[in-house]
């Protein structure tokens, strides 16, 4: 399979495409490109799926338009709208669930309300959790300290003002808490005592969107600021505050000219590492990366399809002691894809990608 999903307590899974860990791909959440986990024997992607509208995944070297540091490939979330939930004449709705899990005896619940603040608002809330006890491998064998205990508070107001013009403005909150081994995704040990452990994900995102019907503008814009964070050790003297917070923004459009459709934009983004030590606060470091790309989707026949493309990525990193390092590259790509049927496509790629330095994993700062 080109995706797979290692298992195990929330805080621990990780995504892999192709067997390469999430660190290498680019994933997103509604356009808000994700930090790297503060930790890692924790997992990147904070997500409750109940709020997934859709999921894209790029796999191998992502093209032009993956953004930058897409060395394995990328992977896009998507988060359901009012309109997404409504359906035809409808005005307001909810809907409860709740669940049970016998492996870890969780039980799983969730609320959420959405509907129309009017003919153009819409806006939808959920609040979704998680309690339960160990859980049981496949063996019958209780694991320790896998115990869930999840929250995730999740809202969207959306908006099309008419005229082509369109936006989305959300806020999502999840957390994971409970008593953990020190290494998350490892099994208990000597080396590996458990501590109380709690990690969140906050994400802010704007997504506007342009298009009047006119071939030669399709504007996009995503502006975001997402942090997540790790304590590690709560309760004790040693308590460790881990964090990575990331600011950033896309913009591109595409023109369509005839068989090509022309993408071109701009990517920015800051990372800020921070990290707390047994009350110490230790000194940040900053990582920035700007990205210009272009690229052509050529439509050769209603069989043939030719994709070509390239960015430009400008790294710029300044470490706990004030130094600074610079990096820069281009990343070419080309796709071939040929599509007899509507079941089956068939693709010859090559691309290479640049991924510049950037912020020092927290945890690792005080060593």
């Amino acid at each position: 399979r080109a995706v797979n999903l290692a298992r195990g307590q929330p805080p621990a899974q990780k995504l892999y495409i192709r067997g390469i860990n999430e660190r290498m791909l680019r994933i997103t959440v509604d356009g808000a490109a994700q930090p790297e986990a503060a930790y890692h024997h924790a997992g990147q992607a904070l997500i409750e799926p109940d709020l997934l509208k859709r999921v894209e995944v790029e796999t191998g070297t992502g093209a032009a338009t993956a953004g930058p540091g897409a060395l394995a490939g990328a992977i896009r979330f998507t988060t359901k709208n009012a309109d997404d939930l409504l359906r035809e004449g409808e005005k307001a709705g909810a809907i409860v669930k709740t669940g049970y899990q016998s492996a870890g005896k969780n039980i799983v619940y969730s609320l959420t309300g959405f509907g129309k603040l009017s003919d153009q608002f819409g806006i939808v809330a959920s609040m979704h959790g998680i309690n339960g006890d160990d859980y049981k491998d496949g063996h019958g064998n209780t694991v320790a300290y896998s115990a869930a205990k999840t929250r995730d508070y999740f809202v969207k107001l959306n908006n099309d003002m008419g005229n082509g013009h369109s936006f989305e403005l959300s806020h999502e909150h999840y957390q994971d808490s409970g008593t953990r081994n020190k290494r998350t995704n490892l099994l208990p040990a000597t080396f590996n005592a458990s501590q109380k452990q709690k990690m969140e994900r906050d994400s802010t995102v704007l997504n506007y969107r342009y298009d009047n019907g006119n071939p030669y503008v399709n504007l996009k814009f995503t502006g975001y600021v997402n942090k997540n964070t790790t304590w590690l050790g709560l309760g004790t003297s040693s308590l460790e505050k881990l964090g990575i917070k990331s600011e950033g923004l896309d913009l591109s459009n595409t023109s369509q000219l005839g068989k090509h459709a022309l993408t071109y934009g701009i990517n920015y983004r800051q990372d800020t590492g921070f990290s707390t030590v047994a009350g110490e606060k230790l000194a940040d470091d900053k990582a920035s990366v700007f990205g210009a790309f272009v690229q052509d989707d050529w439509r050769l026949t209603d069989h043939w399809a030719l994709t070509t493309g390239l960015r430009y990525d400008r790294y710029n990193y300044t470490d706990m002691l004030g130094k600074n390092f610079k990096s820069d590259g281009f990343s070419p790509s080309a796709s071939l894809a040929w599509m007899p049927n509507d079941q089956w496509i068939f693709r010859l790629s090559h691309a290479r990608a640049l991924r510049g330095v950037g912020v020092i994993e927290p945890f690792l700062k005080a060593y």
